[in-house]
């Protein structure tokens, strides 16, 4: 079975909100590897620097308007040590509020 050696980085793409599509050159998809979302989104920011100020705040824990998914499902309470495993689609989605 794939993904269930310890320590083995996983291909997936993470599906982009328009929110950062200015950080992403407007890429819908970036494909990254890592073994949890953690991994996943250190690699996206490796690509695109930029982009790390509006995931996450200065102590490195995910602004709080912000929800991970895998798949289609939460990652909420794990989050960034939510297991990846080859071919996962990763959505960051952004909460907005009004007034």
């Amino acid at each position: 079975m794939q993904g269930l050696w310890w320590g083995e980085s996983m291909s997936a793409h993470i599906a982009m909100h328009p929110f950062f599509a200015e950080h992403v050159r407007g890429k819908e998809a970036i494909e990254v590897e890592g073994k949890d979302v953690g991994e996943c989104l250190a690699a996206l920011i490796e690509q695109y620097p930029p982009i790390e100020k509006k995931l996450f705040e200065k102590k490195g824990k995910l602004r709080g308007y912000l929800e991970i998914y895998v798949n289609g499902k939460s990652t909420f309470p794990k989050e960034l040590d939510h297991p990846i495993v080859d071919g996962d689609e990763i959505r960051i989605i952004v909460f907005g509020a009004g007034g």
